[in-house]
């Protein structure tokens, strides 16, 4: 066990009064129906880092980056709305990291700096007035003065939702500054349209609309604009596994089927792992589980039910594939 202190009597029946639905979907897949590109970890695995963040403050916002020796290139990494350094090192978010590191792809991430509504600028394209940009040009310094980074080390940015929007913002601007970007990766978000190829991904079940009839469109004008195929990848929603918050450092295997178990005597999942709320209550349904809860970190166990019912959460399921595209781009 790993600290959490979970009892083994449930004890419940506590008259959540969800709405039933249906659940959908077997897996990751792409849009066409291709081979899918499946997490590499299994659910029960702890999913860790390969590396150690280094940390360091730019103008009072943290910064986190890991660079390795000779590196083949640099990804910059955008949080969503809401967002801050510690949303983008969610479990989900370490399988990614780990393909770009087994493939020498340095990673760096900071907030942005509106930390109000936690959202990048979309709007000024000018790279000397943009709200986020000239501390970004500010880090990518340090980079070249503190790590192996090379001035000529190629560049791609990653992000997710509103840092998904900005990747496009944020390729005008690296391209007046003189940075040599390569590619893109939209997580369920799209923003400008740039001549750059990007991989999109978004979800069958997204609450914002980043579903696959949305961000389809989009790869196509992508590729009409970079003059080469844009990948689009849709999640789909899967049956929990009991074993499924053992992923996490928090949980044990013997806790996360203790928290799957009271999943099951709450009615939120039948035995099998699938769903049985009604996601036009999402919110309502997350809210009353939390307060429902017997146990401590339930807001952990809510963040891995939106990633495996493919809502608006990044999922990793395209992990390795992303990363292939980028070292593709990134390679001379």
């Amino acid at each position: 066990m790993r600290g959490l202190g979970l009892g083994l009597g449930l004890g419940l029946g506590l008259g959540l009064g969800l709405g039933l639905g249906c659940s959908g979907g077997d897996g990751a897949r792409s849009e066409t129906g291709q081979e899918p590109g499946l997490v590499t970890t299994d659910p029960y695995d702890t999913i860790q880092l390969r590396f150690s963040w280094e940390e360091e403050e730019v103008d009072g916002f943290g910064v986190m980056w890991h660079i390795p020796e000779d590196p083949v290139g640099l990804v910059w990494v955008f949080h969503g709305t809401n967002g801050n350094l510690a949303a983008i090192t969610q479990a989900e978010w370490l399988l990614i990291y780990n393909q770009l590191d087994a493939r020498r792809v340095g990673i760096v991430a900071t907030n942005s700096t509106d930390r109000a509504a936690g959202q990048w600028d979309l709007d000024d394209l000018d790279p000397d007035t943009n709200a986020d940009f000239p501390r970004l040009v500010q880090i990518h310094r340090l980079l070249l003065e503190d790590t192996p980074l090379r001035p000529d080390t190629p560049q791609a940015a990653l992000g997710f939702s509103q840092g998904a929007s900005f990747t496009g913002s944020f390729a005008t601007m690296a391209e007046a500054q003189g940075w040599d970007l390569r590619g893109l990766i939209k997580h369920q978000g799209a923003g400008l349209t740039s001549a750059l190829p990007a991989f999109y991904v978004s979800a069958e079940n997204d609450e914002t609309g980043q579903t696959p009839d949305r961000l389809g469109p989009a790869a196509e004008e992508c590729g009409a604009a970079a003059g080469v195929s844009c990948p689009h990848r849709t999640g789909l929603e899967i049956p929990l596994d009991p074993l499924r918050f053992a992923r996490m450092p928090e949980f044990d295997q013997e806790q996360s089927a203790i928290m799957f178990d009271e999943l099951v005597e709450l009615g939120i999942v039948d035995p099998q792992g699938e769903r049985l709320v009604d996601l036009a209550n999402l919110e309502e349904v997350l809210a009353n589980y939390q307060r429902a809860s017997a146990y401590p970190a339930p807001s952990l166990v809510v963040t891995q039910l939106r990633v495996v019912w493919a809502t608006h959460r990044l999922s990793g399921a395209f992990a390795a594939e992303e990363a292939t595209f980028l070292e593709s781009l990134l390679l001379p």
